[in-house]
């Protein structure tokens, strides 16, 4: 999202407006995204008139704060103040009307909420055309995968898909998945297209994580996995292989995980941390910055991707892009991203992996894996964003900048 969005941003042939979806007025309201991306958070867009009524606001704020400092055990609520006071001086969102011939592009959406659900579908009733971007049909096709996201995912693309102008898929799997879904809804032909992912993102100058375990390992070589610890990218298939290859006496090079903590995964992520079999092999780092990330790219032996599917698979061409070889699943999208180059494995077998993974222990074969890597071709997001823009344009002639806005 932010990378189409810096691009839509600095494109002067259009009049973008970037909105995000607010619950408690059950509407959108105009996002200030350079402000956004500078502080980190979301900041709106206020008119003049609102401008007196945020500071008598603000003023309030600040004297409960100085009040409550004063109180023992008033950390609570400080918090709670704290927190709404930062709403107020980002800004108050206010409802931004969509028009008739309005473009309204959802890059991501909160279908989650069924007002977000009906605010949609009542401005396509009234003329608004609707481009969603489709990352994965994971809800559909691995539901046991999904989480509840299934409950409000489902109801959302049933109500979409007979009245979107354009449906953009980030893969042809996910087009193909999303087609195969359609049909047995009844709808034999949906309008779609498919443009690819970048493979860089802004922390290109890399600085070393403060992990302390990370200095040795950068001596002694790791491997790297980077994807949220939840059950679809299949850790668990990690703690196996080191578990194996433990038994076997086999000495793989520790592997870095990069990754918040998700769902469904307590049970494996305490093997993964206190199996003394295991332990001294495994680091988990959850907060790593892309500055960090990009340094631990440059830095790994190589990555491994065993996710059981994707919509894409963005790490999987970030490691490539580097030159850095990639062990990944041969489920969903992942072969599509580059079936010449990347080392695919079935994501249930421990032994495929080891074998490669033992394979790669070897400094001539991964030098061969390295040299394979450095014949990727790198998608860059300026070039991602040109193929998103000439999608949208051909099945939905946007204003030219100066004219009727196009959200």
């Amino acid at each position: 999202m932010d990378e189409l969005a810096r691009r839509l941003a600095l494109d002067e042939s259009l009049d973008a407006v970037f909105v995000s979806w607010v619950k408690e007025i059950s509407d959108v309201a105009e996002v200030d995204v350079r402000r956004s991306r500078e502080s980190g958070g979301i900041r709106y867009t206020a008119s003049r008139s609102d401008l007196s009524t945020l500071r008598r606001r603000a003023v309030a704020a600040l004297h409960r704060l100085q009040l409550l400092d004063r109180v023992p055990r008033a950390g609570r609520h400080l918090a709670r103040v704290r927190h709404r006071l930062e709403r107020i001086l980002v800004g108050s969102p206010s409802p931004l009307p969509l028009r008739s011939g309005d473009v309204l592009t959802v890059v991501w959406g909160e279908w989650w909420d069924p007002n977000f659900i009906s605010f949609v579908l009542d401005r396509v009733a009234a003329g608004v055309r609707l481009v969603q971007v489709v990352h994965d049909l994971g809800p559909v096709t691995h539901p046991h995968l999904a989480g509840n996201s299934a409950d409000s995912f489902v109801p959302y693309f049933e109500g979409i898909l007979p009245v979107a102008t354009l449906l953009l898929c980030v893969s042809e799997n996910t087009r193909a998945e999303l087609l195969a879904w359609g049909a047995t809804l009844g709808h034999s032909a949906l309008p779609t297209g498919v443009f690819r992912e970048g493979d860089s993102y802004a922390g290109d100058t890399g600085v070393s994580p403060t992990a302390p375990a990370l200095g040795r390992l950068a001596d002694e070589g790791f491997v790297l996995s980077v994807g949220t610890i939840e059950a679809k990218k299949n850790h668990a298939l990690l703690y196996y292989v080191y578990k194996l290859a433990a038994r076997r006496r086999i000495d793989l090079p520790p592997i870095v995980i990069v990754g918040r903590r998700g769902w469904r995964t307590d049970d494996t992520y305490g093997l993964m941390t206190e199996d003394p079999e295991v332990v001294e092999k495994i680091l988990f780092l959850h907060d790593a910055s892309d500055s960090e990330l990009s340094w631990l790219y440059d830095h790994c032996l190589y990555t491994v991707f065993p996710s059981f599917f994707e919509g894409w698979g963005i790490p999987i061409a970030e490691s490539l892009a580097r030159g850095i070889p990639c062990l990944c699943s041969n489920a969903a999208s992942m072969t599509e991203i580059a079936p010449h180059t990347a080392i695919h494995f079935e994501p249930a077998s421990p032994e495929e992996l080891l074998g490669l993974m033992s394979m790669l222990t070897d400094p001539v074969e991964l030098q061969h894996a390295r040299s394979r890597a450095g014949t990727y071709v790198a998608t860059t997001w300026d070039a991602s964003y040109a193929q998103f823009r000439d999608l949208v344009e051909a099945l939905v002639p946007l204003p030219a900048g100066g004219g009727t806005e196009a959200p």
